[in-house]
């Protein structure tokens, strides 16, 4: 079942097998702009966990630096 807001949509690939200590792709596919990001990550992850993992690698794409408006 995948999980959207009104940009973001996201998934889970799962029963993967273990690679590296991963075992699972969340693919996050971006609506407006029409980009997919597969980041890995373990099947078994708490919801804290997910948000530093969705923190760390999305937000820092779409997150501008106030000195890109200089």
């Amino acid at each position: 079942m995948a999980i959207y807001t009104n940009r973001l949509y996201y998934n889970f690939i799962t029963k993967l097998l273990v690679s590296r200590g991963y075992n699972s792709i969340l693919v996050v596919y971006d609506k407006f702009s029409k980009i997919l990001h597969f980041i890995v990550t373990m099947e078994l992850i708490l919801a804290k966990e997910l948000v530093r993992v969705f923190r760390n690698n999305i937000k820092v794409v779409y997150v501008a630096r106030e000195s890109d408006f200089r």
